[in-house]
């Protein structure tokens, strides 16, 4: 989910926000980033979802992620994702 290496100015700018549904990455525009989880499948909007963390959870960092994600919403995770 990184820029192209020759993005420069507004191109390289990447936000996160924290939303109910889970944890989207945006460009400068405002357009989602796509998240490939594997060969065959890939999600947007929000680029992490609730459930696409939950299944991953055994991944290295996605429970860092959740813990942020929580901290920021101000939601539990396994309530709102059970």
């Amino acid at each position: 989910m990184h820029p192209p290496k020759d993005a420069t100015g507004n191109d390289a700018v990447r936000t996160i926000h924290f939303l109910p549904t889970g944890i989207d990455i945006r460009d400068h525009a405002g357009t989602s980033s796509t998240c490939r989880i594997t060969a065959k499948w890939s999600m947007t909007n929000p680029t992490f979802s609730g459930e696409g963390m939950k299944a991953k959870m055994k991944q290295k960092g996605v429970k860092d992620m959740i813990m942020v994600w929580e901290h920021e919403t101000g939601m539990i995770f396994d309530q709102t994702f059970p």
